[in-house]
């Protein structure tokens, strides 16, 4: 049995790639199972070494050569033809990526892992097993985060606005190359499966998140919350984005600020001018008020420490965008026993209401509705990071990479 991880988004610290991908690989030797890992061809050379992955995923000129484009294919003048132009030229990458593995022992008792999955790779890897004998072919496995970007939720979350014809197409081509039974789709959010299923035509099966922890036991927890001495901490950890609130969350930190002068801010942000710019739009409405920044992606050992000393992490999402997709920040909260503040009509949000974490849910995506939710949990931060402890060691057993792989392999042997 060997599994050929495709992580290829993995190619520095920045996000969770590299992190999970020491997740895998320690599943892996502990479940016997051999795991070779793929990456961006991009892949800077000590993630490289850590890692063991060889890079293979790239967009190249002579893909966008072949399909036709007059340079980059971002730059094309045509903007009715942008969606059909990066399908095509995300999934020629993938098939490429695919091809450069260049294994000729893959075969049936094979699992291709894809781990994070659009529907450019599902195309890209039926392009790839076209040019495989029927019976050679290995199994497929796509994990999904969240929705096609051009997927639009509606307010109730059940009901989507959205043009299905790339995925149909791609579902139906990996059918044809394919049975059922070799093909599994996975997702951690209820709604995206359903939502999965009726997009590609194809079972799609509930799975734990692929999360790894650096803290493996309540007891090393408690030890690293147990700081003193500082600040209540407030953090807003990972990429630094509008979808994330990079426009909204200075002025709702603002409003804490102005209430509670004693109270520290730590935020993630990619470069030194979006650092400046915090500083002063937060010190021009509370003077003086405390805030750590991080400039660029943080080793794993250095984000943990962030995380050590937060009290509370705050989400200030756009729930259109995280409405039926996970977050990995979430997960890492709640896993390290942490409260946090989150949009309503979410899939935290969810989480909360189910009793798998501690905090508060705002309502509106408005600085004055966060601020309202962060000042409710600074308010109520000893019994909510009561409860938050109370929760963590479940949900670090139950969404992990080490709950997903015998998951996964039980849906393997089993035939989906």
């Amino acid at each position: 049995m060997r599994i050929h991880l495709l992580q290829h988004m993995l190619s520095d610290y920045a996000g969770h790639w590299c992190n999970e991908t020491l997740g895998w690989i320690a599943a892996a030797r502990e479940a016997a199972v051999d795991l070779q890992v793929y990456a961006s061809a991009t892949i800077t050379p000590d993630v490289a070494r850590l890692t063991g992955a060889r890079g293979v995923y790239e967009l190249t000129a002579d893909i966008v050569s072949r399909i036709g484009l007059p340079g980059r294919f971002t730059k094309t003048p045509e903007e009715h033809s942008q969606p059909l132009i990066n399908f095509m030229a995300w999934s020629e990458t993938f098939r490429e990526a695919c091809g450069a593995i260049n294994d000729p022992a893959i075969g049936p008792d094979d699992l291709l892992a894809v781990p994070f999955a659009t529907l450019n790779e599902v195309h890209g890897m039926a392009l790839w097993l076209e040019s495989m004998p029927m019976g050679h072919r290995p199994a497929v496995l796509f994990n999904f985060h969240q929705p096609h970007y051009s997927w639009q939720v509606e307010h109730d979350r059940d009901h989507v606005r959205a043009d299905f014809m790339f995925s149909r197409y791609a579902g139906r081509r990996l059918r044809a190359l394919l049975p059922k039974q070799q093909i599994i789709l996975t997702t951690a959010e209820p709604r995206l499966r359903n939502l999965l299923q009726h997009a590609f035509q194809l079972p799609c099966h509930m799975a734990p998140m692929l999360m790894n922890y650096c803290v493996h036991d309540t007891a090393q927890m408690q030890t690293m919350l147990a700081a003193g001495g500082r600040p209540l901490t407030i953090s807003v950890m990972g990429d630094f984005r509008e979808e994330k609130g990079s426009l909204q969350m200075i002025d709702a930190l603002s409003g804490v600020a102005a209430r509670i002068p004693d109270i520290r801010f730590f935020i993630q942000v990619r470069v030194a001018s979006e650092a400046d710019a915090l500083r002063e739009r937060l010190w021009r409405s509370a003077p003086g008020a405390q805030l750590d920044i991080q400039v660029g992606p943080s080793s794993t050992e250095r984000y943990v420490d962030h995380l050590r000393r937060s009290d509370l992490v705050f989400l200030p999402y756009s729930w259109q965008r995280y409405a039926i997709r996970t977050s990995g920040v979430f997960a890492e909260a709640l896993a390290y026993g942490l409260p946090v503040v989150v949009p309503a009509r979410t899939w935290m949000a969810d989480q909360l209401v189910l009793g798998h974490g501690a905090g508060e849910i705002f309502s509106e995506w408005t600085p004055a509705a966060m601020s309202d939710a962060l000042l409710s949990a600074v308010q109520q931060i000893a019994a909510l990071s009561e409860r938050a402890r109370s929760c963590s060691s479940r949900w670090r057993k139950n969404q992990s990479i080490k709950a997903y792989l015998p998951r996964i392999i039980g849906l393997w042997r089993n035939g989906a």
